[in-house]
């Protein structure tokens, strides 16, 4: 079956509100399933004002097509056109997704775009991350939980971890989610503003 990203495009860009940025930038969460990327990235757009593209929102937008949701390619596909398209429209934009499986395209589409790209590592205790799966799994597809994450998928991710190493030079800012966010949030934007 063929694909026909410009009609899923255009269904997943009409809900988003563009505050136009002098120079857009584009922030990337890195962390496991149950670290707190959505929380963290519902938070840092309510305080700066910026859109969030999900790849959790993606693959329940792909469910109502009758689209595989599963299909990684495709999830990513369409987060790279909606980032593409904010950033043409002078957005900033938020990635609520791990960015560490997507960090090499990501960075290539922020040189090309002539952007800067802030990876933002999640760091959290294991204990609270369990917890957090465990209650996400009793009230999926309740209110906006649409992820599929397990403690098998966390594991999984820990695995990945060993062999998938993240480039520290890439990270700049790091957030503990087990602890206050709106400080660390408010230090986030700070230094984005010194840089931008």
């Amino acid at each position: 079956m063929k694909i026909d990203y410009n009609n899923l495009l255009e269904e997943l860009i009409k809900d988003y509100k563009i505050t136009v940025f002098e120079k857009p930038y584009i922030i990337c969460l890195i962390g496991g399933h149950g670290y707190g990327k959505s929380y963290l990235a519902k938070l840092i757009s309510k305080k700066a004002n910026i859109p969030i593209v999900s790849n959790d929102r993606t693959r329940r937008f792909l469910e109502t097509k009758g689209l595989d949701p599963t299909n990684q390619e495709l999830v990513h596909n369409l987060a790279y056109l909606q980032i593409e398209y904010l950033i043409k429209n002078k957005s900033s934009v938020i990635l609520d997704a791990n960015a560490i499986r997507q960090h090499e395209i990501i960075t290539k589409k922020a040189q090309q775009l002539n952007i800067n790209c802030f990876y933002i590592n999640l760091t959290c205790n294991q204990s609270l991350i369990i917890e957090r799966l465990k209650k996400r799994q009793s009230q999926f597809g309740k209110d906006d939980n649409y992820s599929r994450a397990t403690t098998e998928s966390y594991y999984s991710y820990l695995e990945e971890l060993k062999t998938r190493i993240f480039p520290k030079e890439k990270i700049f800012f790091e957030v503990k989610t087990d602890q206050e966010l709106d400080s660390q949030v408010e230090k986030l934007l700070e230094q984005i503003k010194k840089i931008h």
